[in-house]
């Protein structure tokens, strides 16, 4: 899996693109977005809302540093709860477990899958872009 780059047409540190319309609100909508529903900026407009990446497949299970990167091509409002999940065997996009860990630096894990998420938490009107850097 190479990096993705969530929102952004054309990465160029490297990244795949990745359209938010790939996203889900947690409850099998896609999430709001400001401007172009591809390639805005993810829109969480109120306590408690989420964004939540498709799930990716490495392949095989391997240890990997998860690196998330917010506002890497851009500007965002506010700063939301980076979020990231992952496990060995496969799970849903809008699934209950594996449980979600907060992000807030580089993480090592031994997963096969995984997927990134921003949600809210005591503040509104958040939007932003992230990209997950899988090294």
């Amino acid at each position: 899996m190479t990096g993705k780059a969530f929102g952004v047409e054309i990465p160029d540190q490297g990244e795949a693109a990745v359209k938010w319309t790939t996203w889900s609100d947690g409850a099998g909508g896609i999430p709001s977005v400001i401007g172009d529903a591809d390639w805005g900026k993810l829109a969480l407009s109120a306590t408690g809302a989420e964004g939540r990446s498709a799930v990716y497949d490495h392949g095989s299970v391997a240890t990997r540093t998860y690196t998330l990167t917010e506002n890497r091509y851009g500007t965002g409002d506010d700063e939301p709860v980076l979020q990231i999940r992952g496990s060995v065997s496969s799970f849903l996009q809008d699934a209950a477990v594996p449980v979600w860990e907060e992000y807030t630096a580089p993480i090592v894990r031994s997963w096969r899958y995984v997927q990134v998420g921003e949600t809210t938490s005591a503040t509104f009107d958040q939007s932003s872009g992230i990209v997950a850097v899988e090294v």
